[in-house]
Formats: structure tokens, sequence, C-alpha cells
């Protein structure tokens, strides 16, 4: 996503495109695409980093979560772990004051950035299992919804991508099971 490259060539009927590209160097930007449907905000991020924020609410929702949040980023290769982390620490916690009770799904191309810290601050599961580009996962699904989610699927790379594309799919509602009193819920499959 380059400032050059004109919304018509990447929009997808039916969907809202949240852009942010990349001004500088080779490769890279993000791209975020909402159903039109869907009521989002989107909210402030650092310039500095590539990142995109959102929060979204579906007409139908799990009941213990009140909202979605959406983190989308790209972390390049060498770049500053320490201010990339205080950043997704910092824009969650601002969105999780305004939204406490809220599904969470941070993602993208994380390369080496060291996310164990994240995870357990927001008790959040890395659901992708496969390699997205050669051998390694560099492209990562956290999320504090992965018992709704079946594994995800990984699929050949678009356009001139080198990395794999990473399709994730809701567990059908038939896979979700309630059990009573404490209405918690098993993860679709047995997984």
């Amino acid at each position: 996503c380059k400032h050059h490259i004109p919304d018509d060539v990447l929009s997808i009927p039916g969907f809202n495109m949240i852009r942010r590209d990349r001004p500088y160097r080779r490769g890279g930007g993000i791209i975020c695409y909402i159903k039109s449907n869907l009521p989002y905000k989107i909210w402030p991020t650092n310039s500095d980093l590539e990142t995109v924020w959102i929060t979204a609410r579906p007409r139908k929702l799990p009941r213990q979560f009140s909202t979605l949040v959406y983190g989308v980023l790209y972390h390049p290769p060498g770049a500053n772990n320490r201010q990339m982390l205080s950043h997704i620490t910092s824009s969650l916690d601002t969105i999780l004051k305004d939204h406490p009770h809220a599904g969470i799904f941070l993602l993208g191309d994380f390369n080496s950035l060291p996310v164990n810290a994240l995870q357990s601050s927001y008790n959040l599961k890395q659901i992708v299992k496969n390699a997205t580009r050669g051998t390694k996962i560099l492209d990562k699904v956290m999320t504090n919804a992965s018992s709704f989610y079946e594994t995800p699927d990984i699929i050949s790379p678009l356009g001139l991508s080198d990395h794999n594309v990473v399709l994730c799919s809701p567990c059908p509602a038939e896979k979700i099971v309630t059990h009573q009193p404490e209405q918690k819920l098993s993860r679709c499959n047995g997984k």
C-alpha cells in the first residue's frame, strides 16, 4: 500500500477499507476491510508505527463480549520491539477503558516481536499453528475469543506477497456448546 495506488484498485465490494500506507520503505502497508453494514470506530494511532486500531459492534456477539477490538499491525524486521510493545499495550489499555468486556483480535506480521507478555497480560491465545512464510509463523492472530474460531487455514499468497494468507473462520453455532449452570463454552471441534 503506497499513496500512489488508488483506492479502487484495492477495494472489495461490500467492505469499507481502512488503509495505512507505507511511505518510505519497500513493500508493506496495512489494509483492514470491514463489512460495510458493520458499525465501527477507528482509533488514533502512533504515526511512526504501522498499526490500525478499530472497534466494531456486530449485531450478534457472544454474551461475554460487548464489542470487538481489532489491532492490525506490521512490525518490520529489526524494528524497535520496546516501542511497538509499548504502543500495543497503551492502545489496548486506552480502548479497554471504554470497552472492558471486549473481544480482542491482535493480528498481522509480527516478525520477531516477543509476544509472551502481551498474551499473558490480556489473556490472548495465538491461534495460527502453521508456517506463514517459509518455515516460520510470522503472521499471527492473538485473541481472547479463540474458542469461537476454528484453527486457521493457511493458503497460498496473494499477488506479489511472499507470506501465506491466514484465513480464520468462526465455529459453526452448533459446535459451540454451552454448559449449565456456569455458562462456560467448550472449544469447537474439541480443540
